[in-house]
């Protein structure tokens, strides 16, 4: 084995190496799978789409989308099957592989295999998530997956969206990107001016990058210069995947342990009552489950700041809320659920439970409990005479006048979102709310 070699062993031994894989893996003889798409799609739909054959876009009616397009490219990934080179690639224990194309071969060849891999891909209508942590192996299709023909990055105008949505929020992919320090490129057309500055936003420039089949020396002067690509002249992918994949049935790859931690999540509930007695339950069945419920009686540290801790659970993955009439007339309570609201993607982290006192499902409890905060603002007002009063009640009245605006907006959240009864919970032992959690973490 020659030293380059060696030195992807050890990247990939040491769980540091990073792999992109592009659409010439998937084709006949090593051809960009775009070509076949698009004799596939004509064949099927004849003027309804065109392909830019340069630049590898389609055009077609935005109004085909769905009916037409979407389906269409479904049959035809479905229809494929994994070569040879990606029966070997599975075999090499890489933890993490991105897909530039939207099928699932690897996936197929895996779920043959019965190897456990964590799978996701970028949704650029959908606020950036963490991928999934379950397994050793992540495999992220970075544009889209073809059984969900919004995400896929098809057009012009799909590109457009797409550079503008990964550069003003980048997908959480990036923290994983960051933390290899070697990267492999199988399958690409370089001379792609789309590929190039999907380069530049993955930020890869400090990486070790190793690439391989570049006709044009052009080109390759350009990738060296601009983004210190090695290149390895005398070999191609496929011959690189095999002697990867001969390492690894030899036992010099080996795959690295992973550590997988439990499932973390905050919950934010009024002590005493019915509230109280929720939380017992629910922490019980997480413990079952393997999921870890921070909660302030277990982990508030002696002499830690309150606030601070509540602010903790504001910024936390996931929170359970246990909303009742008493939560919803707490300072802290309503703090710590302000805390969560500010942060991003509320409807996402939040999985709520709420009690049959909790009057939040008609406009009529709504405007009582803003009623009840009007009231306490008015109570602290009428207190706040002269200067002490003032400098001493001031902040408690700023926040009174903060849940009273507030209460309406979290309102309309919570009472659009199917959050089960209490009855349900209790008698499945939170079996939907687990599965849930479950799946998104």
């Amino acid at each position: 084995m020659d030293i380059t070699l060696e030195v992807i062993v050890d990247e990939i031994n040491d769980g540091n190496c990073l792999v992109i894989l592009g659409p010439h893996l998937l084709g006949e003889d090593g051809t960009n799978i775009n070509i076949q798409l698009n004799a596939y799609l004509k064949a099927r739909l004849g003027e309804q789409v065109d392909f830019y054959t340069d630049d590898g876009f389609l055009s077609f009616d935005p109004d085909d989308r769905d009916m037409y397009i979407g389906r269409t490219i479904k049959k035809f990934y479905e229809k494929l099957e994994p070569n040879d080179i990606y029966n070997q690639i599975a075999e090499i224990p890489f933890t993490t592989i991105i897909n530039t194309a939207p099928d699932k071969m690897l996936q197929k060849v895996l779920d043959e295999k019965n190897m456990e891999y964590d799978y996701d891909y970028y949704k650029m209508y959908e606020a950036p998530k963490d991928p999934p942590a379950k397994h050793s192996k992540l495999i992220y299709n970075i544009f889209g997956d073809y059984e969900d023909t919004d995400s896929m990055v098809l057009t012009f105008k799909d590109l457009s969206k797409y550079l503008y949505r990964i550069m003003n929020s980048e997908p959480k992919i990036k923290s994983i990107i960051d933390d290899a320090t070697a990267v492999l490129f199988f399958g690409f057309s370089y001379d792609k001016w789309h590929f190039q500055l999907l380069l530049s936003l993955l930020r890869l420039e400090k990486k070790v990058k190793n690439s391989w089949e570049i006709p044009q020396d052009s080109v390759k002067d350009f990738y060296m210069e601009e983004f210190k690509f090695k290149f390895f002249d005398n070999k191609s992918s496929k011959e690189i995947i095999k002697s990867l994949f001969d390492a690894a049935q030899e036992g010099l790859i080996k795959a690295p342990e992973k550590v997988i931690s439990k499932i973390e999540l905050y919950i934010s509930y009024a002590w005493k009552g019915e509230s109280e007695k929720m939380a017992d339950l629910l922490e019980k069945a997480f413990e079952v489950n393997e999921i870890n419920l921070i909660r302030d009686k277990n982990d508030l540290e002696y002499r830690e700041r309150i606030t601070e801790f509540m602010k903790r659970i504001g910024k936390a993955k996931g929170v359970v809320v246990i909303v009742s009439d008493k939560y919803l007339k707490s300072r802290y309570c309503m703090f710590e659920l302000m805390e969560i609201y500010e942060n991003e993607n509320f409807e996402d982290r939040i999985f709520p439970i709420v009690l049959g006192d909790a009057n939040i499902f008609e406009v009529e409890g709504i405007l009582a409990y803003k009623g009840y905060w009007k009231a306490k603002m008015d109570d602290l007002n009428t207190k706040m005479v002269g200067a002490d009063a003032s400098k001493t009640l001031g902040p408690e009245y700023d926040l009174c006048e903060k849940i009273h605006g507030f209460i309406d907006k979290v309102g309309g959240v919570l009472k659009d979102m199917n959050a089960l009864t209490p009855d349900i919970h209790r008698e499945t032992n939170f079996e939907k709310m687990i599965k849930s959690i479950k799946e998104q973490y």
